[in-house]
């Protein structure tokens, strides 16, 4: 867990970069509690924009959990 002004550095690095999507998958990690190899394994077909749901494979029991957005 980061403290506001560590994460406000972060993002702003993030900004910086030649990869312009660091931004948001960092936002994302830090909204929803996501892991970064289940973000990286994240395909659009798992997500659900209509009902605010993604979907994550988890690799031990290889099954999907349906996570819903934190607000």
């Amino acid at each position: 867990m980061f403290s506001r002004s560590e994460y406000t550095k972060i993002l702003d690095a993030c900004s910086e970069s030649h990869l312009t999507i660091l931004r948001d998958i960092v936002m994302f990690a830090d909204s929803t509690g996501v892991r970064q190899g289940e973000i990286l394994r994240l395909k659009r077909d798992h997500i659900n924009y209509e009902k605010k749901v993604f979907l994550i494979l988890v690799e031990k029991y290889k099954l999907f959990m349906n996570l819903q957005k934190k607000n």
